[in-house]
């Protein structure tokens, strides 16, 4: 006889989506951390970092009051060259000028940062992707290639990073997706990652937008896992467990 039963389903289905995490904010209903960390955020900036219920997975996502608030971790997330990484999220942009960090602890010198081509294009120019590292040797790390899709507003989309710690080579996605870029080998992989949407160094004003399903984890996320976390917010295929008597 088989037995499908449904509570075990749940259980298993969410201890293997935070295998390996170390944060996830799913911001349905507050800026708490629900990998077990207890890494909880907390608005800062000018604004107010405020949950709405427009979302991409569950009930709702964080605005960033029109780019004057942002999503501060109580404890700063720290890897080091060596160190294996993650990190994934969905963002939406509400303009078309946005240039600044999407994450980070708020430094020029770390930072994963989406702007404007040219940083001054308005009105769905092409955009860019950056990645400085934390011990970074040039101005930019990471870039994406100039062919980027255009910007378009309103419009989620998902973002990875993921790096093994053994090659000095970070892979990023967008959608599912691994995006065009060049890496510099002189650069390392070490970040610190202790803020969503905050502005950079001392800008005053950050990310304009909204963002969904932040992940941190311990370990690289192989293609599929990014494609799972893309099409089901999760690091489990799906499927039924089923129990036979």
């Amino acid at each position: 006889m088989r037995i499908a039963i449904s509570v075990l389903v749940a259980v298993f289905m969410a201890c293997s989506a935070q295998a390996g995490a170390v944060l996830h904010y799913t911001f349905d209903t507050d800026l708490s951390d629900s990998s077990g960390s207890g890494n909880d955020g907390s608005s800062a900036g000018s604004g107010t970092a405020a949950i709405v219920t427009d979302a991409r997975f569950g009930a709702g996502s964080v605005s960033t009051d029109g780019g004057t608030a942002y999503v501060q971790f109580t404890s700063a997330i720290t890897f080091t060259t060596s160190n294996a990484w993650s990190c994934t999220f969905w963002y939406k942009a509400a303009s078309d000028t946005n240039n600044q960090a999407l994450a980070g602890n708020g430094q020029q010198n770390n930072t994963f940062r989406y702007n404007v081509d040219g940083e001054t294009v308005a009105g769905g120019g092409p955009r860019k992707v950056t990645l400085r590292a934390q011990h970074h040797t040039d101005t930019l790390t990471w870039i994406s290639s100039a062919a980027s899709p255009a910007i378009d507003t309103n419009v989620w989309h998902h973002i990875a990073l993921s790096t093994d710690g053994s090659n000095n080579v970070v892979t990023a996605y967008e959608d599912g997706a691994p995006m065009n870029g060049s890496w510099n080998t002189d650069d390392d992989t070490g970040m610190v990652l202790q803020r969503i949407g905050g502005g950079l160094g001392l800008d005053t004003v950050g990310f304009d937008g909204q963002f969904d399903e932040v992940w941190v984890f311990d370990h690289a996320l192989s293609a599929i896992e990014v494609q799972w976390l893309f099409e089901r917010n999760s690091l489990n295929p799906g499927g039924t467990l089923v129990i036979v008597h």
